[in-house]
């Protein structure tokens, strides 16, 4: 039975050329031993970066298919629960006009541009696109295409929002997209800590960079080390308990309209509370999926302000802080503090 290879290229010593050989030929052959092994190392790896790329590119259309399903699954489901999203906004006509007047505008200004022009422009601005992203590093881009991922499957939660509250059949069909989101966001955040690795770049990576920046570089990690809640029973308790307990008493105070009183006051404290455990837990958050994972906070804030405050906003708001928590929790939790931050 052939022997499996162990995938790495065998070099070749100058012991292997025989030494009855003349001192002239017996170099030349040496060197070319060494060139041999040379090249077939950088073929080697070469090939090794070729099947990584297609397995990146394979994972990044099997993600973008998932995210396409669900956003069509939550059309859906938005559009046969129409009526209840549009009686939800805090504006419908002015939302219309305005959808509407944008769309003059566009009408309007690409008709002032010959067609041969146009193609051109859009061409131009194609390429510009093209080499600003090949310019840009791995994780720029990723942390680009992270937040407009995210983006999208938070959009996809209206629609399932809309639905939950129309009766037992709606939460039927709305609790699958609600697991479908989780599950496509906690796919793609694993996804790029796999792909990136750990962002994080340890301090020693640093030191042929400028005396200042290798300095704020190590006080930033030794920071954030010094933050992570695992390995200790009372942090990790601390950071589950406290934005689960912030987040009901704020939405007990909104639900009671209560502007005096306890009830005020402890949401006022809590809101407080949950805006420093949101550093907290941003800060302690891998790099690799930091900018992705809190653009979900920020999508969901720029979607509520065209709601009024009702159902269908308090069930995506309580949908987005769901995805938020867990994905989190699963993120910050499993790490440990090193030994030097204890």
């Amino acid at each position: 039975m052939k022997p499996k290879s162990d995938g790495r290229v065998n070099t070749f010593p100058r012991e292997t050329v025989s030494a009855d050989v003349p001192e002239d030929l017996r170099a030349q052959l040496t060197d070319y031993l060494e060139r041999a092994t040379s090249a077939l190392e950088v073929e080697q790896q070469e090939r090794a970066k070729r099947e990584r790329h297609d397995a990146v590119q394979k994972r990044v259309v099997e993600l973008g298919t998932w995210l396409a399903l669900l956003l069509g699954y939550s059309i859906l489901v938005g559009y046969l629960s129409s009526s209840v999203l549009v009686s939800s906004l805090i504006d419908p006509a002015a939302i219309g006009d305005r959808g509407a007047a944008f769309g003059d505008f566009l009408k309007a200004y690409s008709r002032t541009i010959p067609d041969d022009l146009r193609g051109i422009i859009v061409s131009l601005l194609s390429a510009q696109a093209v080499i600003v992203l090949r310019v840009v590093s791995l994780r720029s881009r990723s942390a680009l295409g992270g937040i407009l991922f995210v983006g999208f499957a938070t959009l996809s939660l209206l629609g399932l929002a809309a639905a939950s509250i129309s009766g037992t059949v709606g939460i039927l069909i709305a609790v699958p997209g609600f697991i479908a989101v989780f599950a496509v966001i906690y796919e793609f955040l694993r996804f790029l800590r796999e792909t990136l690795g750990e962002a994080s770049v340890p301090p020693k990576a640093a030191t042929r960079s400028h005396p200042i920046v290798r300095r704020t570089m190590t006080w930033f990690h030794s920071v954030r080390d010094s933050l992570i809640p695992g390995g200790d029973a009372r942090r990790v308790a601390v950071f589950i308990v406290v934005p689960i307990v912030a987040v009901l008493i704020i939405w007990a105070a909104a639900s009671t309209n209560s502007y005096t009183g306890v009830l005020y006051w402890m949401s006022r404290s809590s809101q407080i509370a949950f805006l420093i455990w949101c550093g907290w837990a941003c800060t302690a958050t891998p790099a690799a999926t930091r900018i992705p994972l809190w653009s979900l906070p920020g999508w969901g804030a720029i979607i509520l302000t065209l709601f009024t405050y009702g159902p269908v906003a308090i069930v995506f708001a309580l949908a987005v802080l769901t995805v938020l928590f867990a994905n989190v929790f699963i993120a910050v939790l499993p790490e440990r503090r090193s030994q030097r931050a204890v």
